[in-house]
């Protein structure tokens, strides 16, 4: 019987050869490219999964409100720690994490002779940091490595790069930096480069550090910190009692500052798919982005379905003679709805196969597009190539159900007198599924050109400085180099092909520091108000391109502004309401020797310029003079010889910092990296939507096909009566046109509504216009009508004879 079936099924596949086709090249595209797709959205998801007891592990997010101003923070003030794991014997382990150079700065150099090793993973840790985040220790102990001054834990890589083969264990290594120290190597874990939201390479005991043993300061975010809960506890019940935890410690400090203060918990594994906080370790993921892939997903499947099902009933009459000859002679239904789901089942585990070998030729590709590592012994394991063909089997089940019961129902006798014909139950259902078709290639078109607009909005938007020909150069953190940056700064100012040069410890990529300051009017009258600041010094705004709208900018010859001058952004004028003088104002900054508040003067009000990515709000912003050198140079060059200026820099870098590497990019390409994730967005779902909309016009191609065939006899009887080919387009297009009106008015208030959620997360944003709405009716309308013509050609250029000669 199984031969019997299998000789059928193949009979049939060879007979109906362009059907089949496209059948195979539809389900074996939606399988490859949802497979591939999963992937991706798999691995977003997998942040942080693979530590142990990933699911009771939280990070304390401050949550402060000044004066109206709220900001959430991924991190918080050092006490908070410390403090919850004593007040509350629900966390069983905290640990806290900062940056090696800074909060978010986590760079850091290791030096043994002349060998210097860089790692960007490099952080100041808790000896408790190994109970929360487990780590495979290759040599050392976790529970003693960090607990002394000056000591050390590195990965496996890091110690074979200082030491090569040697015994790296026990042994001491400069940490070099602004203030450089022997360190001794206390531990060694094995690399682990799965997914985390902050990856960690190197660390170093919290104790090394004077000033971060300090557990009073209950006002800023200082520090990433991380409970493990107890196994026996929820963090409901944690949640509950931070009110009175808030009270006890921290409301005091708080109602000075005229502001309140509260913690939130977020569980690991959330983190990276979950909105920016401020000062976050790592760019993250979009929980939306990957939300609307899955969709995309989903409609793969589905539209391999609705092929399968639609040309497969839409056939029906071709397959009724087949059919009633099989009843005739005696075939029971279950047999022939046997045969109809063997043929589906085996269309689709030919796809199946096809679609692993598609999946391997296209990771080159996909690598390259999701920024994946993925290679072909991902898809050759057993239990890879078993989804798949379970997925292949799964599919064809589903979609051949409804044709195998529907073919098989149909009544022998009317089906060879020849009085058969497609139910209107059938058609009804051909065009639902071809409205559905329609309407879910014209949502994707249109999210696909709303995602492309808004994405080159925020790439092109003013940011308020001229970005181009701008070399950055990294300030290694190193004694030498930050005490004499200053000198190297002024060598380069007498080129040239210097325009301007500045030093500063702020990065343009980066997010500016926050802070609370307390701010004084003309009157007198003092108020505090969150706001960002940076410190620079004063060649900076005219190496940047930043205007200054009223007043002065800093002076190199004031030794005054120093110690008593501030700048502030347009946007810090109106919301400190210093409209009418802004001048006046001042910033108070604590107190002189002899007790007397500190006061500095607005001097000069700077153009709203973007801190790190243009979509994000701008906030006020205090800029503060420093002359003391940074981590960051920036140096504006001849834009007709980039190449001949970055020589000459490097030339004179390594004439003052020999053995010192001269880092360099460009200030351009750094912002373009903010956009990375938007731009991989943009990317993937152009890709997969067009795979989609392409698998969609497999099904519409087959049914455009399957109406002319239907209908030639109709056609060449037309063309004898002397019918122009225009007037037979217009006879066969009547439904397709219907129901692409009708598909595309649904999916204008689908896609509005799904783009306005998207849009949500960025503060500058596109005004939705009804532009994409039009080119995606227009492109789907364009498609349908070359299939049309197409096929209304072939039709009557036919000779009409054999058209009809059966008759």
């Amino acid at each position: 019987m199984l031969k019997n079936l299998l000789s059928i099924t193949l009979r049939s596949f060879a007979k109906r050869k362009f059907y089949t086709v496209l059948n195979i090249l539809g389900l074996a595209s939606s399988i490859a490219f949802s497979f591939l797709l999963k992937f991706y959205t798999d691995d977003q998801r997998s942040y942080d999964k693979h530590y142990a007891n990933a699911e009771r592990i939280y990070r304390v997010n401050a949550d402060f409100n000044m004066n109206g101003k709220r900001d959430i923070y991924s991190n918080a003030p050092r006490p908070i720690g410390p403090t919850l794991k004593s007040d509350f014997p629900e966390v069983e382990a905290t640990a806290r994490l900062r940056g090696m150079n800074g909060l978010t700065t986590h760079n850091g150099i290791l030096e043994l002779g002349e060998k210097r090793v860089k790692t960007t993973e490099f952080f100041i840790a808790d000896s408790t940091i190994f109970q929360v985040f487990q780590r495979d220790f290759i040599q050392g102990d976790p529970n003693k490595a960090l607990v002394e001054p000056n000591s050390i834990v590195i990965t496996e890589s890091l110690a074979t790069k200082l030491f090569e083969s040697e015994e790296a264990y026990g042994k001491s290594v400069l940490l070099a930096g602004f203030s450089p120290r022997l360190v001794t190597i206390r531990g060694i874990i094995k690399d682990d480069d799965r997914n985390s939201h902050i990856p960690m390479d190197a660390f170093i005991s919290w104790s090394t550090f004077p000033y971060a043993r300090e557990m009073t300061q209950w006002y800023g975010a200082h520090t990433y910190t991380y409970i493990l809960l107890n196994q026996s506890n929820n963090i409901e019940g944690l949640r509950s009692k931070i009110p009175s935890f808030v009270e006890k410690h921290m409301k005091k400090t708080f109602d000075e500052a005229n502001g309140t203060a509260d913690l939130n918990f977020q569980p690991l594994t959330s983190i990276h798919l979950t909105k920016e906080y401020v000062w976050e370790p790592y760019p993250h993921g979009s929980q939306t982005n990957v939300a609307a892939l899955d969709i995309v997903i989903i409609f793969l499947i589905i539209f391999a379905c609705i092929n399968y099902v639609n040309l497969a009933t839409a056939r029906a009459s071709e397959r009724a003679a087949e059919v009633g000859v099989r009843k005739i002679l005696g075939s029971p239904r279950r047999f022939l709805i046997l045969q109809f789901l063997t043929e589906s089942i085996l269309l689709s585990l030919f796809s199946g196969v096809i679609a692993l070998l598609l999946c391997i030729g296209l990771l080159p590709y996909f690598n390259v597009l999701t920024d994946l590592h993925l290679d072909a012994t991902t898809f050759l394991n057993g239990g890879t190539t078993a989804f798949i063909l379970i997925l292949s089997l799964s599919i064809g089940l589903v979609s051949g159900i409804y044709p195998a019961f529907y073919l098989s129902s149909l009544e022998s006798l009317k089906v060879l007198k020849g009085k058969f014909t497609n139910s209107a139950k059938g058609e009804a259902l051909r065009k639902l599924l071809v409205t559905s078709q329609y309407f879910i290639a014209a949502m994707l078109i249109t999210s696909i050109l709303f995602v492309a607009q808004q994405t080159q909005y925020i790439k092109n938007k003013d940011i308020g400085f001229d970005k181009s020909n701008i070399i950055t150069v990294a300030v290694p953190a190193d004694t030498i180099v930050s005490r004499h940056i200053n000198a190297y700064v002024e060598e380069l100012k007498k080129q040239s092909y210097v325009k301007g040069a500045t030093v500063s410890f702020y990065t343009l990529d980066e997010e500016a520091n926050q802070f609370t300051p307390t701010l004084e009017n003309e009157d007198g009258s003092t108020f505090q108000m969150g706001a960002d600041l940076i410190a620079v010094d004063a060649d900076f705004m005219n190496a940047i391109g930043i205007e200054i709208v009223a007043g002065r900018n800093f002076s190199n010859t004031s030794k005054a502004d120093e110690l008593g001058a501030i700048l502030i952004n347009e946007t810090a004028v109106k919301k400190f309401n210093w409209g009418k003088n802004p001048l006046a104002g001042k910033y108070v900054g604590g107190t002189d020797d002899a007790g007397n508040p500190v006061k500095l003067e607005v001097v000069g009000v700077v153009k709203d310029f973007s801190l790190g990515a243009s979509y994000k709000e701008i906030n006020p912003l205090i800029i503060f003079l420093n002359n003391q050198g940074g981590r960051t140079l920036y140096a504006r060059v001849d834009s007709n010889n980039l190449r001949a200026s970055i020589e000459g820099m490097e030339s004179i870098w390594k004439t003052q910092f020999a053995g010192f590497e001269f880092e360099y990019n460009f200030l351009d390409e750094s912002l373009g990296k903010l956009y990375r994730k938007e731009e991989k967005f943009l990317s993937l779902l152009t890709a997969f939507s067009f795979i989609i909309v392409f698998i969609a016009s497999l099904g519409i191609i087959g049914l455009i096909s399957y109406t002319t065939e239907l209908k030639k006899k109709e056609i060449a009887i037309r063309k004898v009566l002397g019918s122009p080919t225009d007037s037979i387009i217009v006879l066969l297009s009547k439904k397709f046109v219907s129901l692409l009106l009708i598909a595309n008015l649904a999916a204008i208030p689908a896609s509005y509504y799904l783009i306005s959620m998207w849009l949500e997360s960025f503060s500058s944003r596109i005004t939705l216009s009804v532009w994409p709405f039009l080119i995606s009716f227009a492109m789907c309308a364009l498609f349908t009508l070359l299939s049309l013509l197409y096929h209304t050609i072939k039709a009557t250029s036919a000779n009409p004879v054999d058209s009809l000669s059966y008759d």
